[in-house]
């Protein structure tokens, strides 16, 4: 089986999901970020009660992951503050967990303020700061005209698979250069 070049990036919300999937490609034989190929907002009706949102959710999280071969998934990173709300959303992370080990996808967590800081719109922007700054700086991997009308959270999604991809690309490479230096020969040691 080949490895996949898709990578999903998720925002996850109370009762919401924003998703963002990539597509690199090999450039020179190194993996670069192509384009945006999805991109949504799974939300859940207000009506109905938690278990029924949440049932919903990993329905759909894992309509998505059965829809693409995912290489990795980015999720970002709960940051517990004041709001009582957020504890919440951490449940809603583990919705996403449980549908990922389920098939097996490997998924890793974005800081917030790391996205919002490598994405360029510094680590107090707002959700519109994340969305300017990625129509400034990504505006080859998609199309604003794409999202019109969709919730400034979609672009968090779309930022925190960007990094997320940027810094497993980053630890991936780390790794196969440990690995290539700790069983090859130095030069001119015939003692190994």
């Amino acid at each position: 089986m080949t490895r996949s070049n898709l990578y999903l990036g998720i925002d996850p919300g109370y009762a919401d999901i924003g998703f963002a999937l990539l597509k690199t490609r090999l450039s020179s034989g190194i993996e670069k970020i192509e384009r945006i190929v999805d991109a949504g907002w799974i939300s859940t009706p207000s009506t109905l009660d938690l278990k029924q949102r949440f049932a919903m959710l990993l329905s759909d999280v894992e309509q998505i992951l059965g829809n693409y071969n995912i290489a990795a998934a980015f999720i970002e990173d709960v940051v517990f503050l004041k709001n009582i709300k957020l504890r919440t959303v951490s449940y809603s992370v583990g919705i996403v967990i449980a549908a990922l080990i389920k098939r097996d996808t490997d998924f890793y967590f974005v800081n917030p303020r790391t996205v919002k800081k490598l994405i360029g719109a510094g680590a107090q922007a707002s959700k519109r700061g994340v969305k300017d700054a990625l129509l400034l700086r990504y505006q080859t991997l998609f199309s604003a005209k794409d999202f019109v009308g969709v919730k400034d959270e979609l672009y968090d999604a779309i930022a925190v698979a960007i990094v997320g991809f940027e810094k497993y690309k980053l630890t991936q490479d780390l790794k196969e250069r440990l690995r290539q230096s700790m069983f090859s020969p130095i030069q001119g040691d015939s003692n190994i």
